[in-house]
């Protein structure tokens, strides 16, 4: 009884490790690619989901607070969510 109760602990502090890593990693991955406040221009009209070019390359984007950007407007990148870049219109 007492193996199993060890191996389930050592099983959760695993998935524990793995899970902070795996948040870790995402957030490091925004500064690597220097994509936080990144100037981005919309390709693919966001609402709430679509596509912006950064640096010649296509991203998929939303906005945070759902508003509908029009192709060919200019936005910033404020953060990462559910897998896409969140982008906000540039003053």
């Amino acid at each position: 009884m007492r193996l199993l109760a060890v191996a389930i602990l050592l099983s959760l502090f695993g998935l524990l490790t793995l899970l902070l890593a795996a948040l870790k990693y995402k957030n490091s991955l925004l500064r690597k690619l220097n994509l936080l406040g990144a100037a981005a221009v919309v390709e693919q009209r966001i609402a709430p989901e679509g596509s912006v070019l950064i640096s010649g390359e296509l991203w998929r984007a939303s906005s945070p607070k759902e508003t509908v950007i029009e192709p060919r407007s200019k936005v910033r990148v404020v953060g990462f969510g559910r897998h896409l870049l969140l982008v906000e219109p540039a003053d």
